[in-house]
């Protein structure tokens, strides 16, 4: 008996991570400032480091990295380290000025390159988080934590008081007699 080898494996494109900085979320606590929404995606993606257009929008190539994600259900939600270079000190210049961006909105996007330069977004889910503290500051770089939108200060669920004229059933077999 002969058995023929055969392959039927396709080949999968580069894995492309892109990065939405939302800074202007924090515009409304400081008057008549109107602060960008940085889109980047960490360098050395394409050979020549020009942006990447993904979704209509054109993504910067930029020193950035992402680590510490995961997910456990036993545990506190993971909270990320977000790293940037401070290149251009463009980062390092709002850290100082707007309270170390404390709030900001950070968008995760992950896709492959086969979906860059069209108009549609093909992505896994995006994972959005804000920037919960600044970890270290240096000439290089800067790192912040990250939170999911659930890991918030005195948050609870739920978020609204059960009381028994809105749910009839509280209190129901409270005693038993």
């Amino acid at each position: 008996m002969t058995f023929k080898a055969t392959s039927n494996l396709t080949t999968t494109s580069a894995y492309i991570e892109l990065f939405k900085l939302d800074f202007s979320v924090l515009s409304g606590l400081y008057a008549g400032v109107t602060l960008p929404v940085l889109l980047l995606t960490p360098s050395g993606v394409n050979s020549n480091n020009t942006p990447i257009n993904f979704g209509g929008e054109d993504y910067t190539p930029y020193p950035i990295q992402l680590t510490g994600l995961g997910a456990n259900s036993n545990e506190a939600p993971p909270r990320p380290k977000l790293d940037i270079a401070n290149i251009d000190k463009i980062i390092g210049n709002y850290t100082f000025l707007y309270g170390d961006v404390v709030g900001a909105v950070v968008t995760y996007i992950r896709t492959y390159e086969e979906y860059l330069g069209s108009s549609s977004s093909i992505s896994a889910p995006s994972l959005k988080f804000t920037i919960a503290r600044k970890i270290s500051h240096t000439q290089s770089g800067i790192s912040f934590e990250l939170r999911t939108p659930l890991d918030k200060e005195r948050a609870f669920l739920p978020a609204r008081q059960m009381l028994k004229k809105d749910f009839p059933g509280l209190g129901v077999n409270k005693t038993i007699r």
